[in-house]
């Protein structure tokens, strides 16, 4: 039982506000005012950040909902964290691959209640865009925005962070952890996880965009030039016409400064899309709050809030489907596809709840192993509830990841699993697993080509070298395979026997390996060789 379990009944469910967005929905019980100013400034701030490159993706790659409580009270028992030595938690940004989520505690003015979640959504987005970027820049970066607040009319950025001013007065700097950070990355699992590296990567990042009239024009060239795939060290000199020795001066000048650098946006033109807020049913927000119980691991808390939705509205759909949430995560797996649907014969479920359905299908596919008809009905439905996902949220990465993997275990058309996993691997162009399975999807659709230019134009990017190579051999396996297949058409049985062996030698699975050792033997008593 999560330590909340006890108290995380849904109650005072009267009374919430909601806001619909393109890219989120917000749900409050904090008031009109505090919710709608909340909404704002987390909007200016998604398009304020959206300045420094226009031409990147800023939409998200999962839903999210934002959840504002007017108070500590009422955010305590949906807190995954706690403030240490008494310090309290007002924010927390709780991402997965099937959603996200946003908590708020509204009663933090003058305190800066959304730097943990401005940190973090910063992290988001680079992520989203830039999955080899150098982790001082990913740290500084964020800290640098996570300082964002709106005062007299201007988003304002690049306050000074007080632990890390203090990290230099006090610190006996070298330009070692600058070194670290920007010319030699292999050593950075010795400094990353340092005060001297955040403060040194916040530092830098202030300097180059706040310390200097172009920051904002240099930063886009630099990232421009690490999405060209451009050596980092080449591209940070050429793009801040900087050398890297000498930095670590340059910086505590900057950084101590009588007078602290800071960058104001006028808000025009940073105000966002259109909000309207209405008043959010009962039901709506039992379901809601169940949903982030369940996202943060709490299943017993999350199954309560959805039985008072049950409560409220018998034939709910939206709760149905929680409690098949519920049911999976305590791997229940038969019940919650069953429950799945039922809430979808009852109606039309939301991208997350339908996302969740064809897991659910495909995982119970993995554990029973149906074959002939009983797999493909199984294939068919999942596939049908991820397609029904990504209709309701197109950029849904993990959605078009999982429908195009689908092809993986069985499929007349490779090309349709190929398909998803290209537009998956755009919007989260970073995963590793992505490129694997779009080359071994490649390969079952006999396109050496193409997987051949995955590995070497992609997955070499990504990946450590064993893996990489363990695809070239892929690759080459598959190579002999098909040379084995046009000699028996050629009616060259001899020779399509020693290439079926020769492949069979590449073979590092061993399920496979013996499989095809089976296959082996059938041929040489069938050609009598």
């Amino acid at each position: 039982m999560a330590p909340n379990s006890v108290r995380a009944q849904p109650a005072d469910l009267e009374g919430w506000l909601a806001i619909d967005s393109p890219y989120h929905l917000l749900l409050s019980n904090a008031g009109p005012e505090r919710t709608t100013a909340i909404a704002v400034e987390l909007e200016i701030f998604r398009a304020a950040f959206a300045r420094m490159a226009p031409e990147l993706e800023f939409s998200p790659i999962a839903p999210t909902t934002i959840i504002v409580f007017r108070n500590a009270e009422s955010f305590a028992q949906y807190k995954t964290i706690r403030g240490s030595r008494g310090s309290r938690v007002y924010g927390q940004f709780l991402s997965r691959p099937e959603a996200g989520f946003i908590t708020l505690d509204a009663d933090a003015r003058g305190v800066g209640p959304f730097e943990i979640v401005y940190h973090e959504y910063v992290h988001y987005f680079l992520r989203r865009n830039f999955p080899r970027l150098p982790r001082w820049l990913n740290e500084g970066l964020a800290e640098y925005y996570s300082t964002f607040a709106i005062e007299d009319g201007a988003a304002v950025i690049g306050r000074p962070v007080a632990r890390h001013v203090r990290a230099w007065v006090d610190g006996d700097w070298s330009d070692e952890v600058l070194d670290a950070a920007i010319a030699e990355p292999e050593r950075l699992d010795e400094t990353q996880r340092s005060q001297p590296f955040y403060s040194a990567s916040w530092a830098l990042v202030h300097y180059l965009l706040s310390g200097r009239e172009d920051g904002t024009a240099r930063m886009v060239d630099y990232l421009s030039r690490m999405l060209e795939g451009e050596e980092p060290n080449r591209a940070f000199e050429e793009a801040f016409d900087l050398r890297l020795h000498r930095l670590s001066e340059l910086l505590r000048e900057h950084v101590l400064a009588p007078e602290p650098v800071v960058a104001r946006f006028s808000l025009d033109g940073l105000r966002g899309t259109e909000m309207t807020l209405r008043r959010a049913a009962p039901i709506e927000v039992a379901v809601e709050l169940g949903a982030l119980q369940a996202h943060i691991g709490d299943s017993e808390a999350a199954a309560r809030h959805f039985d008072v939705a049950i409560d409220l509205e018998p034939g709910s759909a939206a709760a149905q489907a929680g409690l098949a949430h519920v049911a999976a995560l305590e791997g229940r797996l038969e019940e919650a596809s069953l429950r799945y649907t039922d809430a979808a014969a009852a109606a039309p479920l939301d991208a997350a709840d339908r996302f969740r359905q064809g897991r659910v299908l495909l995982e119970l596919a993995r554990i029973t192993r149906p074959s002939g008809e009983a797999l493909a009905a199984a294939l068919e439905a999942a596939r049908a509830a991820l397609a029904a996902a990504i209709d309701r949220f197109p950029n849904y990465a993990e959605a078009h990841a999982l429908h195009g993997a689908s092809y993986l275990v069985a499929g007349d058309s490779p090309h349709l699993g190929i398909a998803s996993l290209k537009r998956a691997r755009q919007l989260q162009p970073g995963r590793v697993d992505l490129a694997i399975n779009s080359v071994r999807l490649h390969l079952r659709a006999s396109e050496i080509a193409p997987a051949r230019d995955l590995i070497e134009h992609e997955l070499a990017l990504l990946a450590d070298p064993d893996t990489v190579e363990a695809m070239r051999q892929e690759v080459a396996r598959m190579e002999v395979l098909l040379a084995s297949r046009e000699a028996f058409r050629r009616e060259d049985p001899e020779l399509g026997i020693q290439l079926f062996d020769e492949a069979i030698s590449l073979t590092a699975d061993e399920e496979i390996r013996e499989r095809m050792e089976v296959q082996l033997i059938a041929l040489q008593e069938r050609y009598g060789l």
